[in-house]
């Protein structure tokens, strides 16, 4: 994958999930868990089988470029409060 993608689509229960699109037309998928982590290269036929899969919500066009380090992470979780505090 190269450094610039467009996000094609995103998860709905989970936001920083994104299918993306490089430029020579390739797909992968963002998980937003770890920013050092590549983008998960995977076939056109599993690209569009996630497009119309009911817990991702496709994109309108025109789709943006963006960088990868411009891509979203998962919140970090704050920790829990301890009991009396």
């Amino acid at each position: 994958m190269h450094a610039y993608v467009q996000v094609v689509a995103q998860h709905r229960l989970y936001p920083s999930r994104l299918l993306v699109r490089c430029a020579e037309g390739s797909f992968g998928l963002w998980f937003g868990d770890d920013p050092t982590a590549a983008i998960e290269a995977i076939d056109d036929g599993l690209a569009a089988h996630l497009e119309s899969a009911h817990v991702v919500r496709p994109l309108p066009a025109p789709h943006l470029w963006f960088h990868l380090s411009d891509l979203p992470l998962v919140p970090a979780q704050a920790p829990r409060p301890l009991p009396g505090r």
